[in-house]
């Protein structure tokens, strides 16, 4: 199978072109030596600005690390618990980005509020970073869910349930104006509860609003996400929208659909770094996948190279909503037979009799 020339890092050159700005230094307060109250401490604007953007401020010292359980270009992200109350959260500690991204990121999760986006709680400020801190989110990744395949039998029934819920959650932050532009398997996080997985968006350091209104940018010379998820506009240096978030949202369909890496040489691409379709549906993995015909199509419209030609996510809501309708009866209703139900009743009449006796 042919070998994509795929880049191999980000970059947030053109990002920061746009948003860069003199960074405001992060010290606590101001004196006016005009005022005659000059001896009053006063917020300055930007401590003003971040107490409003964060919520709860936390130091570094307030925590205790357990364990690293992630890591990535522009972060850290650990296991942590809060020393006074014991409570088990996740710290992402930034080590890529500016503080006005970082800033931004953590404005964005404060807004976000759905079952099926990662919870934000509050964040740590260290060397004049922020560094968010969310929930913990116990059943790990949607990536070591698919590839355990010893372990994991991945029924048809939990592959649609897991691929609605992100969808839920994808259409949730399209509809607030948002675009993710990382979505990828590593980023969709799963909460268990009992044998039940619920499938949880993250991972939002690279979101933004629309960004085709960065007019004055060079995009072209730089692409923003993680490379094997990433759409062929973005890959080209051309113009995107949220069409580009519903490509990685297919190509994660197709890891579901035959439990392969997204690797180009696992999910073959075509040379404009679109999936090859006709190769994928010819996968021993894909003829032999329990996913109905239906779902194996959505995910091979979701990565189509044309972005109008891929669904939005309202409609991919719809057209899962429908699958797992199919895949998952509702529970039949128990009918209770006239032969029951004079059973029933003649064991209630038994029982008013011996009462009656011992009663005597």
């Amino acid at each position: 199978m042919k070998k994509l020339s795929i880049p191999t890092s980000a970059s947030l050159d053109c990002i920061n072109e746009y948003e860069r700005e003199k960074e405001e230094e992060y010290d606590s307060f101001r004196v006016d030596s005009d005022s005659p109250s000059h001896h009053v401490p006063r917020p300055s604007s930007a401590l003003r600005a971040l107490r409003e953007a964060v919520g709860s401020v936390s130091n570094m010292e307030d925590f205790e690390r357990i364990e690293k359980i992630g890591s990535g270009f522009f972060a850290d992200v650990y296991k942590v618990r809060r020393k006074l109350t014991n409570q088990i959260m996740v710290l992402k500690v930034n080590k890529g980005l500016t503080a006005t991204k970082t800033r931004q990121e953590v404005e964005l999760l404060k807004r976000l509020n759905h079952p099926n986006i990662l919870h934000y709680i509050g964040s740590c400020i260290h060397n004049e970073q922020l560094h968010p801190l969310t929930e913990f989110v116990n059943g790990g990744t949607l990536k070591s869910l698919i590839q355990d395949v010893e372990k994991n039998p991945f029924p048809r029934e939990q592959r649609i349930q897991l691929s609605l819920d992100m969808a839920l959650g994808m259409e949730y932050l399209h509809e607030n104006g948002m675009l993710h532009r990382d979505f990828n398997s590593n980023n969709c996080l799963l909460r268990k509860e009992g044998d039940r997985y619920t499938a949880v968006v993250a991972d939002f350091g690279l979101a933004a609003k629309n960004p085709n209104l960065m007019k004055d940018l060079r995009c072209n010379q730089s692409v923003v996400g993680t490379p094997f998820w990433m759409a062929p506009e973005v890959l080209h240096g051309k113009r995107y929208d949220k069409k580009a978030d519903t490509y990685s949202y297919g190509i994660v369909l197709c890891e579901i659909v035959s439990r392969k890496d997204a690797d180009p040489d696992e999910i073959p691409r075509n040379d404009n770094f679109s999936l090859n379709e006709a190769a994928f549906r010819e996968l021993p993995e894909v003829i032999g996948s329990p996913c109905p015909p239906a779902f194996i199509d959505l995910a091979c419209n979701c990565s189509k190279f044309v972005p109008d030609e891929r669904p939005g996510f309202p409609i991919i809501v719809r057209q899962l909503i429908q699958l797992h309708l199919i895949s998952v009866p509702p529970s039949p209703v128990k009918r209770i037979s006239w032969q029951d139900r004079a059973l029933k009743n003649e064991t209630i009449i038994k029982l008013m009799k011996d009462t009656s006796t011992t009663t005597k």
